[in-house]
């Protein structure tokens, strides 16, 4: 897939998004419903590589807002498209984020690391309060216990 110049304005790809997944209520939509949810030919003669190309000119402008990914199958030992899934932004965007533990706090306290590039468990258990506080809204658990080997 080439890099596109030009993406398209984030309103426009969130619409196209939504039309893609319509009244999906699952994070993965197949190609067939998607083309669907278009109003798009799904039968006849040379449609499936006609929608796949079309697909081919939208997909870019999503994966460029990180929205969806594309989900893959083995056909014939060839990977094909398969589905198109939806990213933690993408549910976001969509309103079917489930809280679990892939959301990215904004906004929070940046929180320093050492040489290495890794997050030091002091400065981690010092952020949590603060995260807490400035996301009422998200219950946070923090479990910290030494390995049993």
């Amino acid at each position: 897939m080439k890099p596109i110049k030009k993406p398209k304005s984030r309103q426009s790809v969130e619409a196209m998004v939504k039309k893609f997944f319509g009244e999906t209520s699952g994070d993965v939509v197949s190609l067939t419903d998607a083309f669907k949810n278009w109003g798009r030919s799904v039968e006849g003669e040379g449609v499936e590589e006609e929608n796949k190309q079309w697909l081919s000119n939208k997909l870019p402008h999503m994966k460029y807002y990180s929205l969806i990914e594309p989900g893959y199958a083995i056909r014939n030992n060839r990977r094909i498209l398969d589905n198109l899934q939806l990213t933690d932004e993408g549910k976001r965007m969509m309103g079917k984020h489930n809280g679990g533990s892939s959301v990215i706090v904004e906004g929070s306290m940046p929180i320093t690391q050492n040489i290495n590039g890794r997050l030091s468990l002091d400065a981690f258990m010092k952020a949590v309060p603060q995260v807490r506080k400035d996301h009422p809204e998200l219950e946070i658990n923090v479990e910290v216990k030494v390995k049993s080997e």
